[in-house]
């Protein structure tokens, strides 16, 4: 048997009644698209390379071609992680497979430099004003490295075209202040490049 509350305010202003399962659970319709208010709330942002840089054919160890860093401090804002992606070029004649990996890496880990633009997933948000920074190339501490998504391929032959990674976080992953994500791209080639990007939303959140 369902449960009737009563009393409950919601953001029309008017007092209604909500429902909820024998077990518990709220009937919750929900009109917008995830993150959707988040975004329009200027509180998403992106990053990516703007030069292709070689993949590798081997587990990471202390170089990404791209480290995402937590530069707030104290109790600040936390990352959380959206989406991690790749645009891969420059292959060999045959069938070239390439894929993500990634780095969580510890809390006061060393600053990265800030070498690419953050832009906002909200339109209008051109200027960055928090604290991170987004490296290419840097040098990490290896945490730690695991593989995310399926390999991706190309069509044989295709030796000048271009194709894209793209693999949904959906917040999966969570950056504390001080603390980094690194990014690198696997293939089966060495002639692969890529240039690697991450998206993420800015939240004030309870670690304890």
């Amino acid at each position: 048997m369902d449960v009737t509350l009563f009393g409950v305010r919601v953001s029309t202003g008017q007092e209604t009644s909500i429902k909820a399962t024998k077990e518990g659970d709220l009937y919750i319709a929900q009109n917008l698209p995830p993150y959707a208010l988040a975004a329009a709330a200027g509180r998403g942002w992106w990053a990516q390379a703007i030069a292709a840089a070689a993949g590798t054919v081997t587990i990471p160890t202390t170089t990404a071609l791209g480290t995402l860093w937590n530069g707030e401090t104290g109790s600040g804002k936390s990352y959380i992680i959206d989406r991690i992606f790749a645009n891969t070029g420059a292959y060999d004649a045959g069938t070239n497979f390439f894929f993500l990996w990634l780095c969580i890496h510890q809390l006061n880990m060393t600053a990265p430099t800030a070498d690419i633009t953050i832009h906002g997933l909200r339109g209008g948000d051109t200027t960055y004003g928090g604290s991170a920074r987004f490296d290419v190339g840097a040098t990490v501490v290896n945490d730690g490295w695991f593989s995310v998504g399926n390999s991706m391929r190309n069509a044989a032959g295709n030796a000048d075209g271009m194709s894209n990674i793209d693999y949904k976080m959906d917040g999966r992953i969570v950056l504390p202040p001080t603390s980094g994500l690194s990014i690198h791209v696997g293939c089966n080639d060495s002639n692969i490049t890529a240039q690697v990007g991450v998206s993420w939303y800015e939240v004030q959140l309870d670690l304890a």
